[in-house]
C-alpha cells in the first residue's frame, strides 16, 4: 500500500522513498487504508522467472476506474532500460548522496571502463 500512495502521489518510486522519514509522512500514510493488494493466481505461472507481473486498479471518487497490466515491467529481460533510463536512475539514487556531484564523472567511467583503472574507479567512489 506505500509504494502505490507513493507512485500516485510522486508519480514515481525510488530508492529514497524508502527512508525512515519517508516512509513516515503523513501525507502518504492517510492513504494506504485505502490501497488494497489481492493475490491474482492468473499470475502464478510467472513465480521464479524474471518478471514481477502486477495489475492495478484504482477507482475514484467520482466512480472513473483506471486498470492497468504490466507482465514485463521496466528493467526485464523482455523490457529492459535504455542507456538514457540507466544513466537517469543513477543520477536520482546518488542524488542524495555524497556522490552527486561526481554523477557524470562515475558515468563516463563506467561506460568507458575498458579504457579505465579499476583503482582510478575505486578512487572516486572513496
Amino acid at each position: 500500500p506505500y509504494t502505490v500512495a507513493v507512485a500516485f502521489d510522486r508519480g514515481k518510486v525510488g530508492l529514497w522513498d524508502f527512508t525512515e522519514d519517508s516512509v513516515k509522512d503523513p501525507k502518504l500514510l492517510k492513504h494506504t487504508p485505502k490501497i488494497k493488494a489481492e493475490h491474482d493466481k492468473k499470475y502464478d505461472g510467472y513465480e521464479g522467472g524474471q518478471v514481477w507481473p502486477a495489475r492495478v486498479r484504482a477507482t475514484l471518487r467520482d466512480g472513473t476506474v483506471y486498470e492497468d497490466e504490466v507482465i514485463n515491467h521496466k528493467g526485464t529481460p523482455n523490457n529492459p532500460l535504455t542507456k538514457n533510463e540507466v544513466i537517469s536512475k543513477f543520477n536520482d539514487n546518488i542524488e542524495p548522496s555524497k556522490y552527486r556531484d561526481l554523477g557524470d564523472g562515475i558515468i563516463d567511467m563506467i561506460f568507458n571502463l575498458e579504457k579505465r583503472n579499476v583503482r582510478e574507479i575505486m578512487e572516486v567512489l572513496r
